[in-house]
């Protein structure tokens, strides 16, 4: 089998949403098969070839799924690669390559080659614009394809019926997370991503909001891919603007628009909900980390949101649970558990089910064979027909999978955290501890030196976050810390981590916030 816009479902009302703009586009399946067409004939007319590797530079909307699906049909492979995440921290008087922010450049260089860079005349960077991650895709792709055709030229389009495509050609390569070594290039074929979308698609149905979509992994193929096809979605909106990370408004951390306009963080949250009732609300909202759920539930005020269910990529925190889904603010919180390997989702979490806790989850259903062993889960792959197996520890609880963590891997808000190196900034400023909370998708800061809370040290601790914000582009922060007794937390052998989570964790303990 391999995939091409047959497959999409031909009754879904299309939207395309600026968040920021506030301008929206209807359309059907026939207006998006004549903009595939356009893209078609660009890629043929540029001299691509199949099962060349090609980025795709496109805005979240309908450009962007032209160029998936005619990607799709002429056998190119996508590289899942984000481009939208926060501008790079570049210095403004020497922008080049030494430059670039090091987790990026790393990251691109171990998917080369890229054979394609594919992007609109709009996202092409000007000389205030080289900092911009388009900016830096540029040098490293061996050929760049720019759109200059757009809506005008939709009915001038001739229709491409050339599909180069094969079911074992490669569709997607993305990288795994390089814990534990080099990183790996994983590439999954035509079949086996047909067979997966389709079994992904049951769970979608009505209106559908996607945020994201080559931001992880293979997780295209968890959301946009498998809503696209359902049967039983009615309404598909692809939303600009949304938050990739929640920062709060008193980090004055900001992303530029049009040059000159600067718009808080919190506003694209309202902006969101605000969308969000104008439709009449949601059934599915894809894919949002756990800072952009926090801030988006403490923000809604209507019932419009009693149905919609908010699908994440980490843990659902038990005060979600809580405040949000059992007070009907929500429909459900639904955690997918993957890997790069396996795409998923291998297991679910769901805030509906009766026995939550952050860490059990379940087997959907039995897509994936799955075995508990010493070194992991072992996963046997259907259309691969061989076991991967993934290092993530779980226990298994009668029908459910604890999940027990993974030593060699810390991520917080989809993004890996370098512990060592954020240990080292933070020994820079004082003796003290990073305490990584998974669950939470929170970091603490505990400090040992017998001090008060005296200007100075606030500052550091400002400082501190302030670097850590912009290493991460914005994804991790310290929210709460304090001044503690080492000899409390100290084990005989090393700190006991799980104590001073579990500290942090108590509502009822004197910490500080930081805001």
């Amino acid at each position: 089998m391999i995939i091409t816009r047959d497959v999409i479902n031909k009754n879904i009302k299309f939207y395309d949403y600026d968040i920021l703009t506030s301008k929206s586009f209807e359309y059907d399946f026939n207006y998006l098969s004549k903009c595939i067409d356009l893209y078609k004939n660009f890629l043929l007319l540029s001299g691509i070839q199949p099962q060349k590797t090609v980025i795709i530079g496109e805005d979240i909307g309908i450009w962007q799924v032209a160029a998936l699906f005619a990607c799709y049909e002429l056998g190119l492979t996508v590289i899942v690669f984000d481009l939208f995440n926060i501008n790079l921290y570049v210095h403004k008087k020497t922008p080049n390559l030494l430059n670039l922010d090091v987790n990026y450049n790393n990251t691109i260089q171990n998917l080369l080659p890229i054979d394609y860079f594919i992007l609109s005349y709009k996202r092409l960077p000007v000389e205030k614009e080289i900092s911009t991650k388009h900016y830096y895709t540029i040098q490293y792709a061996n050929k760049t394809l720019v759109r200059y055709f757009d809506h005008d030229d939709v009915n001038k389009s001739k229709i491409c019926n050339t599909v180069l495509s094969q079911k074992e050609f490669i569709l997607t390569k993305s990288l795994t997370s390089g814990t534990s070594g080099a990183p790996k290039c994983i590439q999954h074929t035509h079949e086996f991503l047909y067979s997966l979308m389709y079994r992904n698609s049951k769970q979608f149905y009505g209106k559908y909001i996607n945020t994201r979509s080559l931001n992880h992994g293979s997780s295209i193929f968890c959301y946009l891919m498998p809503a696209i096809i359902s049967k039983n979605v009615t309404h598909f909106y692809l939303v600009k603007g949304f938050p990739i990370t929640y920062l709060d408004p008193n980090t004055h951390i900001t992303e530029k628009k049009d040059k000159e306009t600067f718009i808080i963080f919190e506003e694209r949250i309202l902006k969101t909900i605000e969308f969000c009732n104008s439709i009449g609300g949601a059934d599915h909202i894809s894919t949002c980390d756990a800072s952009v759920c926090e801030a988006m539930f403490k923000q809604i005020k209507s019932n419009y949101f009693s149905r919609t269910n908010i699908h994440v990529l980490s843990y659902i925190k038990s005060e979600w649970v809580d405040n949000y889904y059992k007070t009907g603010i929500i429909g459900d919180i639904i955690s997918n558990f993957g890997s790069n390997e396996t795409t998923g989702p291998v297991f679910l979490n769901k805030a509906s089910d009766k026995n939550f806790s952050e860490t059990l989850y379940r087997k959907n259903d039995d897509y994936f064979d799955v075995k508990i062993v010493d070194a992991g889960v072992e996963v046997s792959m259907p259309v691969y027909n061989k076991t991967i197996t993934m290092t993530d520890k779980f226990v298994l609880e009668n029908d459910r999978y604890n999940h027990q963590g993974r030593s060699d891997l810390l991520r917080i808000n989809d993004l890996q955290i370098n512990f060592k190196d954020y240990t080292s900034i933070c020994n820079e400023y004082f003796n003290s501890n990073l305490i990584i909370d998974q669950i939470k998708s929170e970091i603490y800061l505990a400090i040992w030196e017998e001090v008060n809370f005296s200007l100075e040290i606030r500052m550091k601790i400002y400082k501190l976050n302030r670097r850590l914000v912009k290493i991460s582009e914005g994804k991790h922060k310290i929210s709460k810390y304090n001044i503690l007794k080492y000899s409390e937390y100290f084990s005989g052998i090393k700190i006991d981590m799980e104590s001073l989570r579990d500290y942090f964790r108590n509502p009822n303990e004197t910490y500080k916030k930081l805001t």
